[in-house]
């Protein structure tokens, strides 16, 4: 009886496993539309035996920036800056001034026409603009004073070009714009030759927001005269 039992599962495995026949095949077939058979039938569906990437690893494999395991490849570099910074606070005034220099390296291949300055603290100007979460007040954000770039002093006060969205401003001319907004641009009148520096000088005061006896809100920066 068990022998039997074994038989007969495997006869029904067997008749289970069994393919339709061909007629029933074709009729199958003759009902998919002809724009949806290769993705179907197994023997016009293609195998594909690459690994998808982006468009934009692609270009850092060609480069040498990065290699197949993801790690930094023999051409990768990064900007690099030193900060010097001298800040003192007026607890009267809750304001925060400093002088700093900046040497940024261009460790890249390539030529540095233009800088970016961020200026978080502008987030603090009413017309700037910013996401759902409202400061406790606004302030007058990070006031740059002095810029010097390469011991050029830079006009703060230059009236900015009329610039397409995405346009950059003309090369040639040592200017900076957007002190006023959380990012700034520095236009350099000549650019940073690869694997050389160039030094800003920048002198700022900023004064912490904070509304009525600054507390209450998540985006207060003081406490009285605490930081």
């Amino acid at each position: 009886m068990k022998a039997r039992s074994i038989i007969v599962l495997l006869v029904t495995a067997s008749l289970l496993g069994q393919t339709k026949p061909v007629a029933a095949q074709d009729a199958v077939s003759a009902r998919i539309p002809e724009y949806l058979k290769e993705s179907v039938d197994p023997s016009m569906r293609a195998i594909r035996r690459d690994i998808p990437i982006t468009n934009a690893i692609r270009r850092a494999l060609d480069a040498g920036t990065r290699d197949f395991t993801g790690r930094p490849g023999r051409n990768y570099w990064q900007l690099r800056t030193d900060f010097t910074i001298n800040a003192s606070l007026d607890p009267r005034t809750q304001t925060l001034s400093g002088e700093e220099t900046i040497v940024v390296h261009n460790n890249s291949g390539d030529e540095l026409y233009q800088i970016l300055l961020r200026l978080d603290h502008n987030i603090y100007r009413g017309f700037v603009p910013r996401g759902y979460s409202v400061p406790a007040e606004n302030a007058d954000g990070m006031i740059v004073t002095r810029l010097v770039v390469d011991g050029e002093e830079v006009d703060l006060h230059a009236r900015a070009p009329r610039l397409r969205f995405g346009q950059n401003p003309p090369p040639g001319r040592l200017s900076v714009f957007g002190l006023d907004q959380t990012v700034a641009l520095i236009s350099l009148a000549a650019p940073v030759a690869p694997r050389s520096t160039v030094t800003l000088e920048i002198d700022w005061h900023t004064r912490l927001p904070g509304g009525p006896n600054g507390r209450s809100h998540r985006m207060t920066q003081r406490w009285d005269s605490t930081l």
